[in-house]
């Protein structure tokens, strides 16, 4: 899924784990905001992370393969770029 920002991410995050009246909602938001602790906004700070990775990864392996459905085994020159590009944003 793609996030516009990590406040567009958070507020996916509090939209999952809400119940409760549409109206309240933007209330709820700013109020579930303000009580997370440290260790929450680094927890959702390192998901968000991994979410912009995957996107990252989405979007080259779509324009890299447009034109290509590759093998596992497959070495030609986009191939081997994939999974360069990914060894990197596995790190």
């Amino acid at each position: 899924m793609k996030y516009k920002d990590f406040e567009d991410f958070l507020q996916t995050k509090h939209a999952e784990q809400y119940y409760g009246l549409d109206d309240n909602m933007p209330d709820d938001y700013v109020e579930w905001e303000q009580e997370l602790e440290p260790e929450d906004i680094i927890r959702y700070a390192e998901n968000y992370g991994k979410a912009i990775k995957k996107d990252i990864l989405i979007d080259i392996e779509t324009i890299l393969y447009k034109d290509h459905n590759p093998k596992a085994e497959c070495e030609c020159d986009k191939c081997e770029f994939f999974k360069d590009i990914k060894v990197v944003l596995n790190k």
